[in-house]
């Protein structure tokens, strides 16, 4: 069957889809997936995901754009080797991605400190979510992007 998409617009806002448009500056910031509509060869209306628009378009993965300029600079370089390669980071970037609360704030420095809150949106809003939130999701995605399971090395990344 094939599908055409009825409109780049997320269904939970008024705005395209982040990840149909990634380099447009106004896209959707829903708390939720973005999905947008697709309409099939009679004229239903599907709601579908980015997995789910890939699959039915035949597309391949639609690389997510990470901008790295949201983060201090010198933490910058660590948390790009953690995503793309899979390498450790220091404690303080540990502590934040395993969501521990009390050690990022007693391991930052002060730049880090003064940059606590873009350095969470940062992980929130642009790091793939399988990446941070505890420290067994830090194990496990380093170690399937050292393996080449994950698709950390397949984003595109604005340093």
């Amino acid at each position: 069957m094939k599908y055409k998409l009825k409109t780049e617009r997320c269904v939970n806002s008024e705005w395209p889809a982040s990840w149909l448009r990634p380099d447009y500056k106004d896209h959707c910031q829903c708390a939720v997936e973005c999905k947008v509509i697709l309409i099939d060869e009679r004229g239903n209306n599907i709601i579908v995901t980015e997995k789910e628009y890939n699959k039915l378009m035949g597309n391949e993965r639609v690389m997510p754009t990470i901008n790295y300029k949201k983060l201090p600079v010198h933490i910058r370089g660590g948390a790009k080797r953690y995503i793309e390669e899979g390498q450790i980071p220091g404690s303080f970037l540990i502590a934040v991605i395993c969501n521990r609360l009390m050690e990022s704030f007693f391991t930052a420095d002060d730049t880090n400190l003064d940059s606590m809150f873009d350095i969470v949106a940062f992980f929130h809003n642009e790091a793939p979510s399988e990446c941070h939130g505890s420290e067994e999701k830090m194990e496990l995605w380093m170690e399937k992007v050292r393996k080449g399971n994950a698709k950390g090395g397949d984003y595109n990344s604005t340093s």
